[in-house]
């Protein structure tokens, strides 16, 4: 009798589970995880990427500092709350996050290039920098970090060591598109017009849908008076996307 009613529980709390996995979200079967194992840093850190998938950002900041707690040397909930606290717009708590990170683990490549996203956000050029340099130190075959870092130099008119890293871009993947765009980018604003569109074509050639160069490239048409390009490369970036289309 006793192995009927265990039987009979057992296929209900099944049921159960079932059922539960059905009507809510994966949040909240991971809390009811946690629920399950209290004090358990990698549950807590899972379901804080479950709600950082979902864009509850204040529940996954929670979370990640539940996992904190539980193990102070979590590296991965330091990188993870600090990604949270950059898209909450709380750049401080998001730099010292991953900072230390990089203490815990100074090799891990994605942390510097976060770290750079948020100092650029917060308008910090010279931070942003020497986080990059810092990384192409660490790892001096990066695409990423010359590819970020040639967008800052960009932004503080150091137009030479721009091109340069984006050179360097290029030299690593003779097919990245967006490196020659964006090296299309500092020649014209360096005044470099007609490299600008060689690049941009470069780009286009590469990948033909890429709208964005299409776009570039009609503003240095129009810029050496060459309208009908312009318009034709303004109307093919509009068709690939409607952001550039023009009414």
């Amino acid at each position: 009798m006793t192995f009927i009613v265990l039987a009979i529980i057992a296929i209900i709390a099944i049921i159960v589970i079932v059922s539960i996995r059905k009507k809510f979200s994966r949040v909240l079967v991971k809390k009811a995880m946690v629920a399950i194992v209290p004090g358990n840093a990698e549950k807590h850190y899972q379901l804080g990427l479950a709600y950082l998938n979902q864009k509850l950002f204040s529940d996954a900041i929670d979370e990640f500092t539940n996992a904190l707690r539980c193990d102070k040397q979590y590296v991965k909930a330091y990188r993870s709350r600090g990604f949270a606290f950059f898209k909450t717009e709380l750049y401080d708590e998001a730099v010292k996050d991953y900072e230390r990170a990089i203490i815990l683990e100074p090799r891990d490549e994605r942390t510097y290039l976060q770290k750079s996203d948020v100092h650029l956000k917060m308008g910090n050029a010279k931070d942003a920098l020497l986080t990059l340099e810092k990384l192409i130190s660490i790892s001096p075959a990066n695409q990423q970090a010359y590819m970020k870092r040639g967008v800052v130099f960009r932004a503080v008119d150091e137009i030479n060591r721009s091109i340069a890293d984006f050179n360097k871009c290029i030299e690593l993947d003779p097919g990245n598109e967006k490196a020659y765009n964006n090296r299309g980018l500092t020649y014209f604003k360096g005044e470099a017009v007609e490299q600008a569109i060689m690049d941009y074509s470069t780009a286009i050639d590469l990948n033909k849908t890429y709208a964005e160069a299409y776009y570039n490239r009609a503003v240095a048409k129009n810029k050496l008076g060459d309208t009908e390009g312009a318009k034709a490369d303004m109307k093919r970036a509009g068709e690939l996307n409607p952001k550039f289309a023009v009414n």
